[in-house]
């Protein structure tokens, strides 16, 4: 019972993201939404590009919503994504997706 309870544990983490929506892009297609966001830690601080890659049954509802130049904070979880073609950047799967409001 205990493996059980912990085997799953690696699917609680979630990564929080604020930035700015570049681009997205399609590859194999699947929508992979490309961010500007500033990250700032104990060490160093900058500019990072991230990429978000959005469930099928999200991509259509998001094309329609989603605003280049506009600012987002995203919650997405860590996740490994085999595309057809090679693909050589770090992608998270979106969970949930806000406009910033001003």
């Amino acid at each position: 019972m205990k493996n059980e309870l912990t085997s799953n544990l690696k699917y609680l983490s979630r990564c929080h993201y604020y930035g700015t929506l570049i681009d997205w892009e399609y590859v194999s297609g699947a929508m992979v939404l490309i961010f500007q966001t500033y990250t700032a830690t104990e060490f160093y601080g900058g500019q990072n590009k991230i990429r978000i890659y959005v469930p099928t049954k999200l991509e259509e509802k998001l094309a329609n919503e989603l605003e280049q130049g506009e600012n987002y904070f995203i919650i997405a979880s860590p996740y490994r994504i085999t595309f057809k073609n090679e693909y050589r950047h770090r992608v998270d799967m979106l969970i949930a997706i806000f406009k910033e409001i001003l």
